[in-house]
């Protein structure tokens, strides 16, 4: 699982003031988290409803928690490049342009030369992203309902 760990007091920084003991204001933004979340999930998957309930925001103390399966994580964090020196010796199908298929044989050499390099996933923050809009989204529900 991909875990990401909100510790609500760090969050003065940005205005809100939650008491740990304040468990509707805390169920609260977690609930707008969760829903931006959501829109963040939908524009990176095509199951949405499998990774939802794959998915968790739980309450601890003061700490909001939001586990994401691991496929998540490497699109928010993305990946470095690295040769794929687990194929030495296979055999991999490759299809050209025209359809063909051609069986290549990955050889140690082959990957020495840069041939088989994966080029790694760049990261999006999408989490990080949805989060911060959420906080921010809180901070202005605080300040109208505190402004009545």
């Amino acid at each position: 699982m991909y875990v990401r760990e909100i510790n609500v007091d760090s969050l003065q920084v940005r205005g809100i003031f939650i008491d740990k003991d304040d468990k509707p204001r805390m169920q609260r933004l977690a609930a707008v988290i969760s829903e931006f979340l959501k829109d963040a999930i939908a524009a990176h998957t095509a199951d949405i409803m499998k990774s939802l309930s794959e998915s968790d925001i739980s309450i601890i103390d003061n700490v909001i928690r939001i586990s994401l399966p691991d496929r998540f994580g490497y699109i928010d964090k993305g990946t470095r490049a690295r040769f794929m020196t687990s194929l030495v010796g296979k055999k991999i199908p490759i299809e050209d342009r025209h359809g063909n298929i051609i069986i290549r044989e990955v050889t140690g050499k082959a990957i020495a030369s840069g041939k088989w390099l994966n080029p790694g996933i760049k990261a999006e923050h999408f989490v990080e992203d949805a989060i911060n809009k959420a906080i921010d989204l809180f901070v202005r529900q605080e300040n109208e309902q505190n402004r009545f």
